[in-house]
């Protein structure tokens, strides 16, 4: 569902808060993975292009650093979110390896650095994300349980940042999102005595973070306006998402929000421009499967349905339904072109009624 994959590629980014040292940063002579001045000129630039789907040129600032210096583990977390955000971002997963790869890599590195630094709350947030990462790819792509076990040592490295410093903003993104999502998926069971409902409390650690931290407010955002959206709360998604452009953060990260809050909340408007502006993009970058396009040709064929456009519905419902898919793309699509075929038939039925004769 693309819903699910959207809000993993806005989580999965949560850790871009991170630092690359441009000078002698191994375990024993740096004691804290903080960002300074210059290292936060390259994260700044890293995220703002992410944010505006330049995943290439983030990419490049962040190999630059780690040119300069290849045992700097926090880069290779910053460039696994920004490889699964571009994943994310065409529906294609061809670079498991090399997000994996990385992953893997920046976790042997920090659990050196925090042999030597325990009471580092940069190394334990960047330890926090890595895991985070590797849940969300298992939870979406492997075994359920690894996913579940990764998730909660996650949240334990990131309380422990917390715990080392309340004030330590950075990390309530990654709380936030593990706190309301957890809870939020227990459903019924959450009336049980024993089981605490932490999605208030994640909302508000997201607020947090969304108001105060230095590198992760444009990710807590993003996260939290899906929370409303899952919560139904599709005014205060979309006012979320509107910030954000009028930021210049007007990427398909934030558009893919306000597109998903105005189609649940029937704002034909809002759809048509929306998912106009995610198509177009989409086209512009190309090497597309389809499967976002097949997204954004359905709601604009139901959002022309509903406002008594038939002739552009059935253009964007004709369209879909001619592409060449593969199998697996035909199969996690299928319910949208299902749903296609059915609204050409509705369209077919109208004009035959209109025109008897015809």
């Amino acid at each position: 569902m693309k819903v699910i994959r959207v809000i993993s590629s806005s989580i999965i980014f949560l850790g871009l808060s991170a630092s690359v040292c441009l000078a002698d940063n191994s375990a024993q002579f740096r004691s804290q993975l903080e960002p300074d001045s210059l290292e936060d000129i390259f994260i700044a630039k890293a995220m703002s292009y992410t944010y505006i789907d330049s995943f290439q040129a983030a990419i490049a600032c962040i190999e630059s650093l780690i040119a300069v210096d290849s045992d700097y583990w926090p880069a290779y977390v910053i460039k696994a979110g920004i490889v699964y955000v571009e994943m994310t971002d065409d529906e294609r997963y061809d670079q498991k390896k090399h997000f994996k790869a990385l992953i893997d890599t920046s976790l042997t590195g920090l659990d050196e650095h925090l042999k030597y630094h325990p009471e580092d709350k940069w190394a334990l947030f960047f330890k926090g994300t890595a895991l985070g990462y590797d849940a969300i790819w298992e939870g979406q792509h492997g075994s359920w349980f690894k996913a579940v076990t990764k998730g909660l040592k996650a949240g334990k490295y990131f309380s422990k940042a917390v715990k080392k410093d309340t004030l330590f903003y950075e990390a309530y993104v990654g709380l936030g999102t593990l706190h309301y999502w957890r809870s939020a998926k227990l459903g019924i069971l959450r009336k049980l005595p024993f089981i605490s409902d932490k999605r208030q409390q994640g909302i508000d650690e997201l607020k947090k973070a969304m108001e105060k931290s230095r590198y992760s407010s444009t990710a807590a955002a993003i996260g939290l306006g899906w929370i409303y959206i899952n919560r139904k709360e599709y005014p205060k998604a979309i006012a979320i998402a509107d910030e954000l452009i009028a930021r210049g953060n007007g990427g398909r990260q934030t558009l893919w929000l306000r597109a998903i809050a105005n189609f649940n909340r029937g704002n034909i408007n809002g759809i048509i421009r929306d998912f106009t502006l995610i198509r177009e993009g989409l086209v512009r970058k190309g090497n597309q499967n389809y499967y976002n396009l097949i997204i954004c040709n359905y709601c604009l064929g139901v959002a022309y349905y509903l406002k008594g456009d038939d002739k552009t519905a059935l253009d964007y419902f004709n369209e879909m339904l001619s592409w060449e898919l593969s199998s697996e793309i035909a199969k996690r699509a299928a319910k949208k072109l299902k749903s296609a075929r059915k609204y050409k038939k509705r369209i077919a039925k109208k004009e035959k009624l209109q025109n008897p004769e015809g």
